[in-house]
């Protein structure tokens, strides 16, 4: 059961994050380069292949996804810690409705699957919604997330 107070994770200071770097190869199929600063990994990115882009790469909208996924699971497993919950082997899917022309996200639907004890994950999502970066930036776009417990 989560506490009654507010679930303080850290300092609370400004943070610098994701200096991002895309470089455009000017040929077709649409290739991007994406890196972030001090990183390793690079990502090859184009756009779907409907519209002209490689069927084996990452696209602007999956890269969106991804970390919506990636940072709700890290803020559950971050808050599960502070808590004391156990969460299990968690996965989180996260799905995404387009509205065309234009490109504006609607809707989100979030599934979390494989955990131990639905009331332990319903009570750390809680903290999720309110913590997680990602979610907060959609949110405050006007986007509707839904999260399920499958």
């Amino acid at each position: 059961m989560p506490p009654s107070g507010g679930l303080f994770l850290g300092k609370r200071e400004r943070v610098i994050f994701g200096r991002a770097s895309v470089s455009v190869r000017e040929e077709k199929p649409l290739l991007l380069e994406v890196w972030c600063e001090g990183k390793k990994q690079r990502i090859e990115v184009s756009e779907p292949p409907d519209i002209g882009g490689l069927a084996d790469r990452w696209t602007p909208l999956d890269l969106l996804s991804a970390s919506l996924a990636a940072c709700e699971a890290a803020t559950a497993v971050i808050i599960a810690r502070k808590l004391g919950v156990e969460l299990g082997d968690i996965r989180v899917d996260v799905e995404g409705e387009w509205q065309l022309p234009g490109a504006s996200l609607r809707r989100v639907t979030v599934r979390v699957l494989g955990y131990k004890d639905r009331g332990s994950v319903e009570d750390v999502w809680r903290y999720v919604e309110r913590i997680c970066p990602i979610l907060q930036l959609l949110k405050k776009a006007g986007v509707e997330v839904v999260t399920v417990f499958e």
